[in-house]
């Protein structure tokens, strides 16, 4: 999914969809999200390079957090756009069954492509430090 615009609403709808990708284990669709030579940051991980492989490395992260039964939300904090790039920022929360959850800032710079629609350029994650007991 690429989108027209670059908008906190249309950002918000976005989100909903990729939660959905997420959770129904879609790493294509997902991946989709993305313009060919993106690049994704993320805790634990080797800079992944280009849609293919970031297909790949959402199909690892699907697979662990199905194996959990983890359901994944994305909160939308800001987003912010010009004439060809953009950005947004937020955090992911990922519950697991028993309470537990894991929160993850994120920052995406979206670009303006060559068939006037937004995709994914960069994504970069940071885990939240553990709450305090």
């Amino acid at each position: 999914m690429s989108l027209a615009s670059l908008d906190k609403q249309t950002f918000a709808q976005f989100a909903r969809h990729f939660e959905a990708l997420f959770n129904d284990g879609d790493a294509a669709g997902m991946a989709g999200c993305y313009a060919t030579d993106a690049r994704l940051l993320a805790e634990g991980s080797d800079l992944v390079r280009g849609r293919d492989a970031i297909e790949v490395f959402w199909q690892v992260a699907i697979a662990r957090a199905q194996a959990a039964s983890a359901v994944r939300t994305i909160g939308v904090d800001d987003v912010i756009s010009g004439d060809s790039l953009g950005y947004a920022l937020g955090a992911v929360t990922v519950a697991i069954p028993g309470g537990r959850r894991i929160v993850t800032k994120y920052v995406t710079v979206w670009q303006l492509d060559d068939d006037g629609r937004w995709r994914i350029a960069v994504d970069s994650s940071s885990p939240n430090p553990p709450a305090a007991a």
